[in-house]
């Protein structure tokens, strides 16, 4: 099975090449007729522009930029979670913290809210936004401490919340999020560029939609806290901040019909589904017919794990077949262990494929750290369950106590990319052999 699983890394690999900053940014800004193209926006040869982002990918989107625009950038300033080997010369990087806020995450906030106000009132800004810009660029609303509101959001992340949902609440308690940045930057003119980390690629959700009008409201924050039954176990001030804003005593988000935003363009430039499209275009180049799974990960990772395990046990379409789907799932946090949901939902389903079927099995995050672990994800197959047994080792024990990780890695299961500088959901793909 060593052929699959170098097969099935290798599909995964391609999938994250094709949306790399640097292969898709030429198709969003370039020169056309004399005039810069930047994501449909036509503007003079001479004109300069500013770089402002947040995201798993700022730097990295700021380099592919940098490298198209060249000396028309007057200057810039980014937030991101690591130091890339390779840094842009006109854009200056900080560091922020993830996945919730910290002391970083504030000071780099700061700074760029700083940078933000020497940029002249009539400049043309390119906001480059992508995954984690939720907990990299954060502040702390009036009223609450950092560690209340990292305790709130530590909450929301092992409540089986959706990343939806738990954007909607980072949005009501920040100043930055649900459209203030564009307040922030008004009158300028802002270009936001995207890269999308959430199901269905909705501008709003987004890093908690900072350049792009608030969808939801203070009751729909109330909402979510209540319908995951945090409302008794949070801080006394993020309730009563929530509570102020349920009042109106702290103003609405800003909405569409504001004119904040008759200067403001969105654009998303890459999405899980154009992976997905790269992996599937690798897999047939290679041979292999592209067979359909036809529902986004989702729910919670150990149930769709075994969805995923049946669905290939009982595959009836022409083989050898790829099939690869995208999104985001969740996970019940019950146990102490050590894991991530692509790990627990790749265990998950392992215990459960036909050991006298071929079948392969990726569970991946695009951004190479599945949860607080160093692992991208896992690859199972056919026979992982024996794997366990000869070794004595219970899968059903770890995945009870969220302890994915100890057990793939005594069964060298473990996939390590290192940070991919890029966020755009997870991946599973599946090959069912001959």
């Amino acid at each position: 099975m060593d052929d699959y699983r170098k097969l099935i890394l290798e599909l995964f690999e391609d999938g994250l090449k094709a949306v790399q900053p640097g292969e898709i940014m030429p198709q969003t800004i370039y020169k056309q007729d004399g005039q810069w193209n930047i994501a449909g926006n036509q503007f003079p040869e001479q004109q300069s522009f500013y770089i402002i982002g947040a995201g798993k990918a700022a730097a990295i989107m700021a380099l592919a930029v940098e490298d198209i625009l060249g000396n028309k950038i007057a200057g810039g300033c980014v937030i991101t979670q690591f130091q890339s080997s390779r840094t842009p010369k006109k854009v200056r990087v900080l560091l922020g913290d993830h996945p919730k806020p910290g002391v970083q995450s504030l000071a780099a906030s700061k700074d760029l809210i700083s940078y933000i106000s020497t940029v002249p009132t009539g400049a043309v800004v390119i906001f480059l936004l992508s995954g984690g810009a939720s907990s990299l660029m954060a502040d702390v609303p009036d009223g609450i401490t950092l560690e209340e509101l990292s305790t709130t959001f530590e909450a929301l992340l092992h409540s089986g919340a959706s990343i939806n949902e738990i954007n909607i609440v980072r949005k009501h308690l920040s100043k930055l999020k649900g459209g203030q940045l564009t307040k922030l930057l008004s009158p300028r003119q802002c270009i936001t560029l995207a890269i999308s980390d959430v199901p269905g690629d909705d501008p709003a959700i987004i890093g908690s939609g900072p350049s792009f009008p608030a969808d939801s409201t203070f009751e729909d924050a109330w909402q979510v806290l209540e319908r995951y039954k945090l409302l008794t176990g949070l801080p006394t001030s993020v309730i009563a901040y929530l509570r102020a804003g349920l009042s109106r005593q702290i103003p609405a988000l800003p909405a569409a019909a504001d004119a904040i935003f008759e200067n403001s363009y969105y654009k998303i430039i890459a999405t899980n589904k154009d992976v997905i499209a790269a992996i599937q275009k690798s897999a047939a180049q290679r041979g292999w017919n592209i067979g359909e799974l036809p529902f986004p990960i989702g729910g919670i990772a150990k149930d769709f794990g075994k969805k995923l395990a049946d669905f290939a046990n009982h595959y009836q379409g022409k083989r050898p077949a790829c099939l690869v789907t995208g999104g985001e799932s969740t996970v019940e946090v019950r146990g102490n262990g050590k894991g991530g949901r692509n790990q627990e939902l790749a265990l998950s389903a392992s215990m459960y494929l036909d050991n006298n079927r071929p079948i392969t099995l990726l569970a991946a995050g695009t951004d190479g750290k599945d949860g607080p672990t160093e692992a991208a994800g896992a690859i199972v197959d056919q026979e992982s369950a024996s794997r366990y047994l000869s070794l004595q080792l219970k899968p059903g024990a770890y995945l009870s106590d969220n302890n994915a990780y100890p057990i793939l890695e005594q069964t060298g299961q473990l996939i390590f990319t290192g940070p991919t500088g890029n966020n755009l959901m997870d991946i599973v793909i599946i090959l069912v052999a001959n």
